[in-house]
């Protein structure tokens, strides 16, 4: 979901999102890196044609697996997507599937359906295979269905914790296509989590802008992935900011200085024997600015001394119109006197 609260036509309600309002997008990201491939913005049935007879779904799908059939992928979906006859598509482009699918979806097998086949807590999985297609009913702590076509009907033993139990383990026939489903079926919110860490925090009236910046923001996590897997180092975080700061700083103009210049050049200030400085009291009694050469060394020291012809306050006690006058390096002279 790109968040968006204003007016358009096109923008959903989705209560059980974390991000109720905003345009909806449906995404193809990859399993392992998480790396998104290819989204669409969902802009309501009337400006995304769907063909007669085909559900929506299916017709989603098929738009974002495009250019990626008959390369021997692996779809991994959940029940909102999943259908027999979708995965009979895909397998027939050369594309497996893994999905949960609900027992109501049209094909599904009858036999494996709960008022035929109930099942309780620790009963084994059971198959039921049509062709390259294979789905399975399972009850763990809830009831379960899974679709699949790159699967057969193997299961293993898996050590999962119980309370009840002794030794806070117990054993559970699980099948390989439940295990198989889990470990690569994040990829999508794997994504949206990457995508939200460090958003763009701004507000906007305007709908594009909102799109704008969420494809903007998909772009960061996108070239980030390239980034760690190319070898880098830098988090999230210090990654937009690289990026931001590459992007302005070419733009950026150099601003000019606005300081006052110095009024007493090096060449006039080693020069007190042949010009005459010596040091003089300011009329002011209050007056007591801080010596030029002891700010050098951040140090604060008032005095009421200063050179009329440098222009500058100095410390007669500390040594310090000695310095100015004839060391080239003033910090470093200063530095010596101290230590």
């Amino acid at each position: 979901m790109a968040r968006f609260k204003g007016r358009c036509h096109f923008r959903q309600y989705m209560p059980d999102k974390p991000t109720k309002r905003g345009f909806k997008c449906f995404s193809l990201c990859d399993s392992v890196s998480f790396y998104c491939l290819k989204f669409i913005v969902y802009t309501g049935k009337d400006y995304f044609p769907v063909p007669a007879g085909k559900p929506f779904t299916h017709h989603l799908v098929e738009t974002l697996m495009d250019g990626y059939t008959g390369k021997s992928h692996i779809l991994f979906c959940d029940n909102f997507y999943t259908s027999p006859a979708l995965f009979a598509d895909l397998r027939e482009k050369q594309t497996g599937a893994v999905g949960t699918v609900v027992e109501s979806r049209k094909g599904f097998p009858h036999a494996l359906k709960h008022t035929n086949l109930p099942l309780k807590k620790g009963d084994e999985p059971v198959f039921s295979r049509s062709g390259d297609m294979v789905a399975t009913a399972w009850h763990d702590t809830k009831r379960v269905h899974l679709l699949s076509t790159v699967h057969t009907n193997n299961t293993m033993d898996k050590l999962v914790r119980s309370a009840k139990d002794d030794g806070g383990f117990r054993r559970v026939e699980k099948p390989v296509i439940a295990e198989t489903y889990n470990a690569y079926m994040g990829g999508v919110d794997h994504f949206d989590q990457l995508h939200k860490n460090y958003s763009y925090p701004h507000r906007s009236y305007k709908w594009y802008l909102a799109l704008y910046l969420y494809v903007k923001d998909a772009c960061l996590v996108n070239a980030h992935i390239l980034y760690k897997r190319s070898g880098g180092k830098d988090n999230v975080k210090d990654f937009k900011s690289a990026v931001v700061d590459a992007l302005i700083k070419p733009h950026m103009a150099v601003r000019k200085s606005k300081c006052r210049p110095q009024p007493n050049p090096t060449v006039d200030r080693l020069s007190a024997a042949q010009f005459g400085h010596f040091p003089a009291k300011y009329l002011d009694p209050k007056h007591r600015p801080v010596c030029k050469v002891c700010a050098t060394i951040k140090k604060r020291a008032q005095t009421r001394f200063h050179c009329p012809q440098c222009n500058t306050a100095l410390c007669v006690d500390r040594d310090c119109f000695r310095i100015w006058h004839t060391a080239v390096d003033v910090k470093q002279a200063r530095q010596q006197l101290t230590d």
